[in-house]
């Protein structure tokens, strides 16, 4: 390590990755929970780093009609935000316009040293 780049922090939480399979099944209400929750991923910490771009299936035969990819400075941000009454309204009208799978996952502590995880 440089002088110049920075020191990690061990003891620092990761980024986390909520990844979300939707299958609409009400569009436009779905429509309205797109426009309406984003805000309140902002206000807690979370940035989309992808939604409804075209995937290709590389292996196995996972075809997602929508993959939504958010980022979460840590897993307490994301539950803070998951379990608010902010997101509450717009959970619960996600329910009713669309199915979907979500897992989060723990992202790799950064800089990733040099030999790989």
């Amino acid at each position: 390590m440089t002088n110049k780049e920075p020191n990690p922090d061990p003891q620092a939480p990761a980024a986390v990755y909520l990844v979300v399979d939707v299958t609409v099944t009400d569009p436009p209400l779905f429509q309205q929970y797109v426009d309406g929750h984003q805000a309140s991923v902002a206000r807690y910490g979370g940035r989309f780093l992808s939604a409804a771009g075209r995937t290709e299936v590389v292996e196995g035969d996972w075809d997602p009609a929508i993959l939504v990819i958010h980022e979460w400075p840590t897993r307490a941000a994301f539950h803070a935000w998951y379990c608010s009454e902010d997101y509450r309204p717009w959970r619960e009208m996600r329910q009713r316009s669309a199915r979907v799978n979500a897992i989060l996952v723990d992202g790799l502590p950064l800089p990733i040293p040099p030999d790989g995880p």
